[in-house]
């Protein structure tokens, strides 16, 4: 489901943000604390704060759909992941180097562009508490220009 060369992005993405919304249909957005995609391709893997994670288990008792967008920062490059989230999981050992290196590349891009002490925007990525395993469906080109809003996946027409 997910392209290889998407998958490639989200290894080199700096940050990423997760939308849904309530019974009432008003929005919700989350930090997304880590994120990759499945070893084969069919899935994303979420981390989320835990702060974040009453709200966003309430909402997706509804529905459960979620949106994520994932940016490359330096690069303006940035793509929509829709789909159906599966299940919360237990963080693994590895979510930690996942998390770790995330925010690291979110820091790394921003400061590039603004004078902001390392340790400050390092509280933007909340250290995870869960992750959850979302069923991607569809996937948008979501980078600024003609090209923005064209869906990927499944391709537009098929």
């Amino acid at each position: 489901m997910i392209p290889g060369v998407i998958a490639r992005f989200l290894d080199a993405a700096s940050v990423a943000a997760a939308s849904t919304r309530d019974r009432q249909l008003a929005p919700h957005l989350y930090m997304v604390s880590g994120w990759r995609a499945a070893p084969d391709q069919s899935e994303m893997r979420l981390l989320f704060g835990r702060s974040m994670l009453d709200q966003l288990k309430f909402d997706l008792q509804d529905n459960g759909r979620l949106a994520v967008t994932v940016e490359r920062i330096e690069a303006h490059e940035t793509y929509q992941f829709k789909g159906r989230v599966l299940d919360f999981v237990p963080l693994k050992p590895e979510d930690r180097d996942l998390h770790l290196a995330c925010r690291s590349r979110f820091v790394k891009a921003v400061r590039l562009e603004f004078d902001i002490a390392e340790e400050i925007l390092a509280r933007h990525i909340p250290e995870p508490a869960a992750a959850l395993r979302l069923d991607v469906a569809e996937i948008f080109i979501q980078t600024p220009g003609p090209q923005a809003g064209v869906r990927l996946v499944p391709r537009e027409g098929a």
